[in-house]
């Protein structure tokens, strides 16, 4: 048996993030990473670190996953050449709170003046579930 979080709490909270309800995050910003975020959500951020706000475009999958429903688009060219792996979410556009991270899905590398554009679903984060 597995040890974490029971479907219903996951749904709860997860919810909580996407849909921006009192008590969780009311807004939400996607932060880039090249490596794993760490505990802070600090560790690794991209050259490109300007924040993407992503209040309305998160959607739960199934219990105790969460991605992105639509098409998110930096509307910014990349600034250097480089490999985003990870991402973090954020209460605001620069400083706040960090909430959660997850990883990217797929090749999600650019070069320098590339557009920053990820595929709906690509932004997965997921929380363990008891078993």
């Amino acid at each position: 048996m597995a040890e974490g979080w029971s479907p219903d709490a996951a749904d709860i909270a997860l919810a909580a993030i996407c849909l921006g309800v009192a008590g969780a995050l009311s807004e939400v910003w996607l932060q880039l990473h090249v490596g794993p975020p760490g505990a802070a959500g600090t560790s690794n951020v991209a050259v490109n670190n300007t924040r993407v706000e992503l209040t309305g475009l998160l959607e739960r999958l199934a219990s105790g996953q969460i991605d992105n429903s639509v098409e998110v688009d930096q509307s910014a060219s990349a600034p250097a050449t480089e490999t985003y792996t990870h991402w973090s979410l954020w209460s605001a556009s620069s400083g706040g709170t960090f909430a959660l991270s997850g990883l990217i899905a797929g090749d999600a590398s650019v070069s320098t003046g590339d557009p920053v554009k990820f595929a709906a679903h690509t932004l997965v984060v997921s929380v363990p579930l008891a078993s």
